[in-house]
């Protein structure tokens, strides 16, 4: 069973650096957006990197074009500010290997700089609304599984896109709608870093709208009631900026406009 990393980065001018500060030990494919188009095959202590320069934005796009050029059995999603457990892939595989029937693990990811998440100590099976609390760094799947259901990021959601939010619940949605199977593993695999966040700039009308759309990506059916119960249980973390009503405005408005595009393709 082989393992391979799917980075994404932007304006990275020495990919070498990069892969040591993470501490990759096995393949990857590294996706740099820094404007312009290259590809080449890096031997990295005796793996093969797969080094992809592309003058194309958004991260949602950084992250399809690395499962497009993915060519091993298990693919891990990371960001450039990822550090790897030095048995990463040994951990990864063991998962895999006695968890033959989950095509998807969520592994544990320890901020470095503060604190990450706050994750239980049992395995467990994960469904549509579990899922909603996962990160991207903190997924692996069988990369077969992934392209043989053609299933990709939604690249109108995520860091550099229309709605700054969301990719990866849109993208496990997917995953749980064509049947694949997720579990999560106390396992920690990485450490991160975390600095300031590329979208997140408080509970502000932008929060609330792109909410409102990542929601209306999940289900048509159910969006209102997924607005209603994110306004509820969220209320002490935003209601010194935005009230309950003006939150629920702004997360019907991002619904209809992502309602809209739809229609317009």
């Amino acid at each position: 069973m082989s393992i391979q990393v799917l980075i994404s980065t932007m304006g990275e001018s020495d990919p070498l650096k990069l892969l040591k500060k993470m501490n990759i030990s096995s393949g990857a494919v590294l996706v740099n957006q820094c404007g312009y188009e290259h590809k080449e095959i890096i031997n990295y202590r005796g793996n093969e990197i797969i080094y992809l320069c592309c003058s194309e934005k958004g991260l949602s796009r950084s992250r399809n074009k690395a499962i497009t050029n993915s060519n091993e059995d298990i693919s891990l999603i990371a960001d450039d500010d990822l550090i790897y457990v030095d048995n990463y892939i040994e951990l990864v595989k063991k998962a895999f290997e006695e968890n033959p029937e989950y095509d998807i693990i969520r592994f544990k990811v320890e901020g470095i700089n503060k604190h990450f998440k706050k994750y239980g100590n049992k395995s467990k099976r994960l469904g549509y609304l579990t899922s909603l609390k996962m990160s991207s760094v903190e997924i692996a799947f069988r990369t077969n599984k992934i392209k043989d259901a053609n299933i990709r990021f939604n690249e109108e959601f995520g860091a550099g896109s229309i709605y700054r939010m969301g990719e990866e619940s849109i993208f496990l949605h997917k995953c749980l709608q064509k049947g694949l199977k997720i579990k999560y593993e106390p396992i920690k695999i990485a450490d991160l870093y975390i600095g300031d966040s590329s979208w997140f700039t408080g509970f502000n009308r932008k929060y609330f709208f792109d909410r409102g759309a990542t929601f209306s990506a999940l289900s048509n059916r159910w969006v209102k009631v997924l607005i209603l119960q994110f306004a509820i249980r969220h209320y002490k973390k935003y209601k010194n900026e935005m009230t309950f009503f003006e939150a629920i405005r702004e997360m019907l408005r991002g619904h209809l406009d992502y309602t809209r595009r739809l229609g317009e393709k």
